[in-house]
């Protein structure tokens, strides 16, 4: 997840630049983004499908 993360905020980036909006797009981009781990889904459709997961470490 951090690689992901490091897409949107490269190291040393000053969260003062970020608005409330502009953090909010970085989650939905995320969350919106379909995983390997997931056969393709996305962490949202895997949440509000109901269905339960397990993730291996």
């Amino acid at each position: 997840m951090n690689g992901f993360i490091r897409q949107y905020l490269p190291k040393k980036t000053s969260f003062d630049d970020f608005t409330k909006a502009g953090v909010q797009w970085i989650i939905d981009k995320l969350t919106n983004r379909p995983r390997k781990a997931f056969d393709g889904k996305t962490p949202n459709e895997i949440f509000f499908s109901g269905k339960r997961i397990a993730l291996g470490s």
